[in-house]
């Protein structure tokens, strides 16, 4: 298939990062595999906007229960959603 076209892309986020990196080798393909890897990770994505500074909502990286306590005082004291760092999608994989 990849033979067949000029260029690849794909349409959401969830498909193997090795896929792209092999199709690459064939054809060029958009978005790359380096963004579809950081797209695939919400703190990687979160982080990497912020860094080419494109802004978002305040958010905070969770990796343990404690942290959540810290994120909701570091963020404003608050009520937020809580997600899934990969895999999440249209509400699942989050919590209020």
């Amino acid at each position: 298939f990849a033979r067949s076209v000029d260029v690849v892309s794909y349409e959401f986020e969830n498909i193997p990062v090795e896929t792209v990196r092999y199709i690459q080798k064939i054809k060029p393909v958009y978005p790359d595999d380096r963004l579809l890897e950081i797209s695939q990770n919400r703190i990687a994505e979160k982080t990497y906007l912020n860094y080419i500074g494109i802004p978002t909502a305040k958010w905070a990286p969770i990796y343990s229960p404690e942290d959540i306590d810290k994120a909701v005082i570091d963020l404003g004291g608050k009520n937020y959603i809580l997600k899934t760092a990969r895999f999440g999608y249209d509400g699942k994989g989050q919590t209020v």
